[in-house]
C-alpha cells in the first residue's frame, strides 16, 4: 500500500496545479484507490462504463429516429413530449 500511496502522491502533485485541487481532495482520491477493495473499484469502473456506453447509443438511436421522421404524422403529443 505505501508504494501505490507515493506513487498516487507523485502522480497528483500535477492536478493540484491543473485542476485546482486542494490538499483535502488529493487525500481524499489517495484514500479512495489504497484502502478501498479494488475488486470493488473494478467493478464501479464497469457498471459506470457499461452505463456511458448505453446512454450513449439510445441517444444515437433517438437522434437517428427523429432524423429520419419527415413529418410528425401518427405521432401522439405525449410520444413528442
Amino acid at each position: 500500500r505505501w508504494r501505490i500511496y507515493q506513487q498516487l502522491e507523485r502522480s497528483l502533485e500535477g492536478t493540484k496545479v491543473q485542476w485546482g485541487f486542494g490538499e483535502p481532495e488529493i487525500d481524499q482520491i489517495k484514500q479512495l484507490f489504497c484502502y478501498t477493495n479494488h475488486v470493488l473499484l473494478a467493478a464501479t469502473f464497469t457498471v459506470s462504463l457499461l452505463h456511458t456506453l448505453f446512454s450513449f447509443l439510445a441517444m444515437k438511436n433517438d437522434i437517428m429516429y427523429w432524423r429520419k421522421r419527415d413529418s410528425m404524422m401518427g405521432l401522439s403529443a405525449s410520444q413528442i413530449v
